[in-house]
């Protein structure tokens, strides 16, 4: 690293960068007794000192192998404050959400929510039999989940609620769960084959709980004759898990590797676990398949605990044989999400995969009246084409970015940015994206530094890839789009983000004069 370069460094994380402040023989004056001439000379040096500082930051030896682009914007007039390979189009990982969540507020709006209806196809004899089928048909709503600050037993328990108080004491029918609002595709175009066991790459359904997903905690032995302990939560017989692991002493350590084959619910668990007192719990976060199923399961159980008999069988409605007509058939309760604007801020704080996708498909049954992958992505596109953002080189195939077939710019991005920062939902967009000290992916990112407060960010990282884009302000007030995108990454993520907020905190520094 050069002389010039640690100085800057050092600069930055003192917050107090001496490269952009104001003149001393302007310091005390007044805006009118600027010339034009001095502003515009103090602004045209202080952005060549930025675009000078971040050209150092990108051109060390590290980032030799890495393709880097960059894109700098204010928001209001769009003046392009730094560029580098900013048409260039890159993997976009997570920061892919912002697409989504932009393209859902504006089309279904900040106040949309997703309903899950129950029905009632019988009859409730006077001993309480209900002799006939029960239909709960869903949306897409993915707020049942822990993420949403929403507990699962407790949705559940809502619609058992219902069907108790109507007198049910069994049910000689059966339950089918209707979740035809998307298509039968569960997986997203290139996803790995290798992320599907994972809840991370968790089917998309009409019908979701708990992310679509177990949680597996594995208790170390307490010898190595012994077996390690499994428990699921929530609690199931849905999935079934072999304990293939073998334990081992303090000469061995912990690596315990889950595979669960594709259309079933077993998962199998090899590798080696250290015994106690050495080893620690491992925690893994499991997909199943078939979320419809998974759904009807958690609302048996959740009937057999009150007491409820179930005497028939539980159906996704594709392998139902009839026509169901809704419109012959009572419907008893309708349950509501969370609006939408408070999804979406999940969504882009956890960088949740699941509602990202599930977003994407809504939009296309809503704008295309088809809920799937492709026409989903096809509404997206439509609609920034019609907010005038050039999408030449851009690429969607998914809604969360977990797909690498995905591309796009540090420009579309900024220009997505930029259009969203004066619009009717521009506050629930700009909340819904994570700050430093926040809940989320940038917790512990920017602290304690003077961007930390004046910035609010999607991040986005895989393999190889490391991007993050959003909303900055300078030291002078002007509020920036931002997008970094790295790919080719061999270094370490932590180098990737270090750049990334050196970058951010040098920007934040930036003073420029008005007129």
């Amino acid at each position: 690293m050069s002389d010039r370069q640690v100085i800057l460094v050092f600069c930055l994380f003192l917050n107090c960068s001496v490269l952009a402040q104001i003149p001393t023989e302007q310091k005390g004056r007044s805006d009118a007794d600027r010339s034009d001439s001095v502003i515009t000379a103090h602004n045209k040096n202080a952005l060549k000192q930025l675009r000078e500082d971040v050209d150092a930051m990108i051109s060390v030896p590290d980032w030799k192998q890495t393709s880097i682009g960059i894109s700098i914007v204010t928001t209001d007039e769009r003046r392009v404050l730094y560029e580098h390979d900013a048409d260039k189009s890159f993997v976009p990982a997570s920061v892919q959400k912002l697409f989504t969540t932009a393209a859902a507020l504006e089309t279904l709006g900040a106040d949309f929510q997703f309903i899950t209806t129950l029905y009632l196809d019988g009859v409730i004899q006077p001993n309480g039999e209900f002799e006939g089928n029960i239909i709960i048909r869903g949306s897409g709503d993915p707020s049942w989940s822990s993420l949403y600050s929403s507990s699962t037993s407790s949705e559940v328990e809502t619609l058992v609620d219902i069907i108790d108080s109507l007198g049910i004491r069994s049910i000689r029918g059966t339950i089918i769960g209707d979740d035809d609002v998307f298509d039968n595709v569960d997986y997203g175009p290139g996803w790995g084959w290798d992320d599907l066991t994972y809840s991370y790459a968790a089917p998309v359904g009409g019908l979701n709980i708990s992310d679509n997903s177990v949680h597996v905690t594995v208790e170390p032995p307490e010898s190595v004759y012994d077996d390690a302990s499994i428990k699921i939560t929530p609690q199931t017989d849905y999935v079934r898990v072999i304990n293939a692991l073998r334990a081992v002493d303090s000469t061995g350590d912990t690596d315990v590797q889950p595979y669960r084959e594709l259309r079933t619910n077993i998962i199998d668990l090899s590798g080696t676990i250290e015994c106690k007192p050495y080893g620690s719990a491992t925690e893994l976060d499991i997909a199943v398949d078939n979320p419809t199923l998974f759904f009807l399961s958690a609302c048996k159980d959740a009937l057999v605990r009150r007491g409820i008999r179930v005497k028939g069988s539980m159906v996704d409605v594709d392998d139902w044989n009839g026509l169901i007509n809704y419109d012959n058939i009572e419907k008893f309760s309708i349950l509501k999400s969370k609006p939408l604007r408070e999804i979406v801020t999940v969504i882009n704080h956890e960088s949740h995969n699941l509602g990202a996708e599930i977003l994407l498909k809504t939009l296309g049954a809503h704008a295309l009246g088809e809920g799937s992958f492709v026409k989903g992505a096809e509404a997206v596109l439509q609609w920034l084409q019609k907010q005038g953002i050039l999408t030449a080189g851009q690429t969607i195939v998914d809604g969360s970015g977990l797909s690498r077939l995905n591309l796009c710019t540090p420009n579309q991005l900024t220009s997505l940015l930029a259009t969203m920062s004066d619009r009717m939902y521009t506050n629930d967009f700009k909340h819904s994206l994570a700050a430093p000290g926040e809940f989320g992916t940038m917790k512990k990112r920017l602290l304690d530094t003077k961007a930390s407060r004046s910035i609010r960010a999607k991040t986005g990282s895989m393999n190889n890839v490391s991007t993050f884009s959003g909303y900055i302000n300078t030291r002078s007030g002007e509020q920036c789009a931002f997008a970094i995108m790295l790919n080719g990454v061999v270094n370490p993520q932590s180098m990737a983000r270090n750049l990334q907020d050196l970058i951010c905190m040098r920007l934040s520094s930036l003073f420029l004069l008005k007129k």
